[in-house]
């Protein structure tokens, strides 16, 4: 009984793990890269290792989830990104993965955060911020 234990705590680990598929960005490396630094500035660290980007959490921000019957009373999330960058052919190849964590706004559950997973709202918005400050300005 206890190889299988073992084996179901591994199969719940794998699963859990999100499959995000690249996106291309027909600019190149350089280019999005900079424009990810100018997106990540409100983060306190940012760290480069290569073509990788990996952030501290950001500042909490209020959600439209309430608790309770008060208005107002909302939730906090806070989001840090790990972003990998690869040079292809047409562009940049674009993986960004988001950890979230959410805290309620009373109670002693808002002593600390708790993990959950992304919808990939983080995500896109990180990706269209990088994507708009790609394109050219137009000047009127």
């Amino acid at each position: 009984m206890r190889p299988l234990f073992g084996g179901i705590l591994l199969m719940a680990g794998c699963a859990s793990a999100p499959s995000v598929e690249p996106r291309v960005l027909s600019h190149p490396l350089p280019g999005v890269l900079a424009s990810f630094r100018v997106a990540l500035r409100d983060h306190a660290e940012v760290q480069e290792e290569g073509n990788t980007i990996v952030t501290s959490w950001g500042k909490p921000r209020k959600t439209l989830q309430e608790q309770g019957y008060l208005f107002e009373n909302r939730y906090e999330i806070r989001v840090k990104y790990r972003v990998e960058l690869e040079a292809v052919a047409g562009g940049t190849a674009v993986r960004i993965l988001a950890g979230v964590e959410r805290r309620p706004p009373g109670g002693p559950r808002s002593l600390r955060w708790e993990r959950i997973a992304s919808d990939g709202s983080a995500e896109k918005s990180l990706f269209d911020e990088v994507a708009l400050g790609l394109e050219p300005r137009k000047d009127p």
